[in-house]
């Protein structure tokens, strides 16, 4: 998520115009911006999906809660 910040960051100094002591951004740069965040959404969207789900019980954590928390096995 950071480098579609920076992107976006980017993207506004390049695309600012200077008028009459004003910085003024035209209309096209916030669609450009939205694309680039919702670019990344949907990355993270998929890393999430392709990431393996919950540990079973042969990898490294107790089957069992004790105080009701989960400890790994050291």
């Amino acid at each position: 998520m950071l480098g579609a910040v920076v992107v976006d960051g980017v993207i506004l100094a390049q695309l600012t115009v200077g008028l009459g002591g004003y910085a003024l951004l035209p209309q096209n740069v916030f669609r450009v911006v939205l694309v680039t965040g919702a670019g990344a959404d949907l990355g993270a969207l998929t890393t999430a999906f392709v990431r393996p789900g919950r540990p079973t019980s042969g990898s490294g954590y107790r089957t069992r809660s004790r105080g009701g928390r989960h400890d790994f096995l050291t």
